[in-house]
């Protein structure tokens, strides 16, 4: 059996994954970095769901499967972004930079494997 994990956020996360600094930024009326444009869009997956899904992986009848655990919705970290200055009530001051390297290109989730 095989679980394949999408981008998990949520308690004791990687701490260099763009939530942390986002949101620390966003507390402390920092300057966040957005690595190209802000369109990229990734399925998140919040850990307490990721922790669910693995115990339910481990029930399963056929262990041969490869699950894919995640979220099921495609956001862009611009819509992560707002939907963060509307719960803390605040504008992040945002820079651009350019893309990462390693990064998928900006746009959707439409034909890659899921």
């Amino acid at each position: 059996m095989a679980l394949r994990y999408f981008t998990v956020y949520g308690p004791r996360q990687q701490p260099d994954m763009a939530f942390t600094p986002m949101l620390s930024a966003l507390l402390r009326g920092d300057v966040f970095t957005v690595h190209g444009s802000g369109q990229q869009t990734r399925d998140f997956t919040f850990a307490a769901d990721v922790v669910a899904a693995t115990i339910a992986a481990m029930d399963a009848p056929s262990p041969a499967n490869v699950y894919n655990v995640c979220g099921g919705s495609e956001t862009s970290l611009r819509d992560v972004i707002h939907i963060s200055e509307e719960l803390v009530g605040r504008r992040l001051k945002v820079e651009n930079d350019a893309r990462a390297v390693g990064n998928l290109p900006e746009g959707g989730l439409e034909g890659r494997a899921r």
